[in-house]
């Protein structure tokens, strides 16, 4: 009987992990389609290490949906990396209390802004000369003071000075064009005549609610605007409307 001497040793094998710690992360903000997605992905690697070290550090566990304060601890995270990435040696200069190098060459970022209409800053004008007018409503108004007493809607027309920005109020029961006329007629006999008035255009009110159909009928309507032009022009006044879809004309009333 042969015995063979070949031994054939076991072989075990044993899992290894390797760690290892890199302090300058590069954040590619190229790769996300939109500041909000990546600053979900951000919260949820940050809740990750939080979940992971939650009994190290003695700190309980985050589940559901993203909160507040993840969603700013993310923001903070993506500043730091990218001043990081674009500011470090800038950073390591304060770091060591040493004055910012003179080649860094800061710039004074000025923010780019639409120059203001000529009537508001070239010259000193009178309360109400020139003015934006609005409508606020609708309100519910009793026509009396019984208990039962019936309401109507009314509504509140605005009148905005582009000087001193002061506010004037009249009360408008209908939308009309002969209410509106009233109003604007008591408002001049208060405050005077105005050079210049300046309102919404009827499209401005396309996306309004329903309960403001009435009113953008009334602005839209063709024989309220020749109306309004007859007034002004007996009283030498100047109406204007603003242009089609851009409410930001219309920012200061």
């Amino acid at each position: 009987m042969e015995h063979s001497n070949d031994v054939q040793s076991e072989e075990k094998t044993a899992p290894i992990v390797v760690c290892t710690s890199q302090r300058d992360v590069s954040l590619d903000i190229n790769k996300y389609s939109s500041l909000t997605k990546l600053l979900h992905v951000v919260s949820y690697l940050l809740r990750y290490k939080n979940n992971a070290l939650s009994k190290r550090n003695n700190t309980s566990r985050i589940i559901g949906p993203l909160n507040v304060n993840e969603v700013a601890s993310a923001t903070k995270t993506v500043m730091k990396i990218t001043q990081q990435a674009h500011f470090s040696r800038e950073i390591e200069e304060l770091k060591n209390n040493r004055n910012v190098s003179v080649k860094t060459r800061p710039k004074n970022v000025s923010p780019v802004m639409g120059n203001l209409p000529t009537f508001r800053v070239n010259r000193p004008s009178k309360c109400f000369e020139n003015c934006g007018v609005d409508y606020a409503g609708p309100f519910m108004l009793k026509c009396s003071n019984r208990r039962n007493a019936a309401t109507q809607k009314a509504y509140i027309c605005v009148f905005v000075c582009f000087a001193t920005k002061a506010v004037y109020l009249e009360l408008v029961c209908e939308l009309s064009t002969d209410a509106f006329l009233a109003a604007l007629t008591r408002f001049i006999s208060r405050r005077g005549l105005c050079k210049n008035i300046y309102s919404d255009n009827a499209t401005c009110f396309v996306g309004a609610n329903n309960k403001l159909s009435d009113l953008k009928q009334l602005m839209s309507s063709e024989s309220h605007k020749d109306r309004n032009r007859q007034v002004m022009t007996s009283h030498e006044m100047t109406w204007h409307f603003i242009p089609s879809r851009a409410p930001h004309f219309g920012g200061l009333w």
